[in-house]
């Protein structure tokens, strides 16, 4: 099934990332969800990937939270970013073998924590796959009781700082003295 990477503008000025197997569904989605509550699509694009569709969007979110002055406001959500800008990352990584070239935009994501031992692990402690992933991939932060838990169950094959990236430091500083 072919992947893409899309990205919206919305008349708030907030562009929004993702990927999808079908864009233009996905695109419409989030048109309609918006659009009760005033915000409009302004303008869209998006472009099939050549290679491994999730590492090219934790690239693109890399790279767009990299950008000075950028604001996330959640996940895939951004501000302050030049539209023509993303659309231009958002072929680049599409077209490219990021795992050479743009690796050093990559969350250091174990691939080998696929779908099926996520599924196992969620089933264990009562999380989604999906939230799960999205930990993994630096998208969201896990709750820290959670977090334990999966550095327990997986027996620190996935850490509390792998999970909770940007705020493993201020829940667990015992990990920041230990790292030095």
């Amino acid at each position: 099934m072919k992947q893409h990477l899309y990205a919206c503008l919305f008349s708030n000025g907030v562009i929004k990332i993702g990927r999808s197997s079908s864009p233009k569904s996905r695109i419409t989605q989030h048109e309609i969800r918006l659009s009760v509550v005033g915000i409009y699509l302004i303008q869209s694009h998006f472009s099939e990937c050549n290679g491994d569709v999730v590492r090219a969007e934790c690239g693109l979110i890399r790279k767009c939270d990299d950008v000075p002055g950028a604001y996330k406001r959640a996940n895939e959500w951004f501000e302050n970013l030049v539209f023509a800008d993303v659309c231009q990352w958002i072929d680049e990584f599409c077209k490219q073998d990021f795992e050479q070239r743009f690796i050093e935009f990559l969350p250091s994501y174990d691939p080998m924590i696929d779908a099926k031992l996520r599924q196992e692990i969620a089933a264990q402690i009562g999380l989604n796959e999906q939230y799960i992933y999205q930990c993994l991939t630096g998208r969201r932060n896990m709750k820290p009781i959670q977090a334990t838990a999966i550095e327990k169950i997986t027996n620190g094959a996935i850490s509390r700082k792998m999970v909770c990236r940007t705020s493993w430091q201020s829940i667990w500083p015992e990990l920041v003295e230990a790292k030095a």
